[in-house]
């Protein structure tokens, strides 16, 4: 099976002294489970994963979907979870 990639998202205004986590993943599920992508699931103010419009980009979503944060830079079209709703 095919190797996909996953590299973290930072934020250019977070001043960070290290690189950018990255894993290979087969499948959104194993995805998931990576310990720092699953940890976003401790803060109480997201519900669900999500991905971009463009497939590339990895999202979790507050609980009223009125906003999300991006989590990751991904392989293309390599997800299984659905697109990032905005709330009006």
């Amino acid at each position: 099976m095919r190797k996909f990639r996953a590299t973290e998202h930072i934020p250019r205004f977070v001043d960070i002294d290290r690189e950018p986590e990255e894993c290979e993943y087969d499948t959104t599920e194993e995805l998931l489970e990576v310990e720092w992508i699953k940890s976003y699931m401790e803060w109480d103010e997201f519900s669900n994963f999500c991905q971009s419009k463009s497939g590339h980009t990895l999202m979790i979503e507050n609980k009223d979907g009125t906003w999300w944060w991006v989590v990751a830079h991904v392989t293309k079209n390599s997800l299984d979870l659905p697109i990032a709703r905005m709330v009006k």
